[in-house]
């Protein structure tokens, strides 16, 4: 077996837990920043949740659409696709208008329901049979990673360089990931 081969499982793990710890954090990223940016909206910080339910309605969409866009283009490529649907999402939310939520919250929701079908085609090709559920659940330990490294490091970033600076920053290592794999 070649190494590439032998390292065809770990590669499809990471890869899957990297994209959904990015859908967990995207998805996170209103929530976290409410308190702090929503008067820029207008609004008041209780109304993110119309963002998420927004959000929500769209992974569910998105996710049952998923499968066969997964079968023409192939998960690989959807996934790039979510990367990307959340890189527009974070750079919608930035501009502060609030017509540009609902296509934030739709795009969100896609970017976040697109990784757990596409990851469940990736691992069962590539994860050996008799530690499948392992891998499978090791993936899913992205979601409450992708939350945790959203509370602990978007603040952060937010006192660095403001909130429209590290959104962005985000956004672009979204655009990272899609090319990187």
């Amino acid at each position: 077996m070649s190494s590439v081969a032998a390292q065809a499982p770990v590669i499809a793990l990471t890869v899957t837990l990297l994209i959904q710890m990015a859908a967990s954090f995207t998805l996170t990223v209103p929530s976290v920043l409410a308190p702090a940016v929503a008067e820029e909206f207008g609004m008041q910080a209780q109304h993110v949740g119309l963002l998420v339910s927004v959000a929500y309605f769209a992974a569910m969409m998105g996710g049952l659409l998923c499968g066969g866009l997964s079968r023409r283009y192939g998960s690989v490529r959807m996934s790039q696709a979510a990367l990307v649907a959340m890189a527009l999402a974070l750079a919608c939310f930035v501009v502060t208008d609030v017509r540009l939520l609902l296509l934030a919250g739709l795009l969100l929701g896609v970017g976040y329901g697109i990784p757990n079908p596409t990851a469940a085609e990736i691992l069962s090709r590539h994860s050996p049979r008799d530690r499948r559920g392992l891998f499978f659940s090791i993936k899913q330990t992205g979601v409450p990673l992708g939350v945790a490294v959203t509370g602990v490091l978007l603040p952060a970033l937010v006192a660095l360089m403001g909130w429209q600076s590290a959104v962005l920053l985000m956004a672009a290592v979204m655009l990272m990931g899609a090319l990187a794999i």
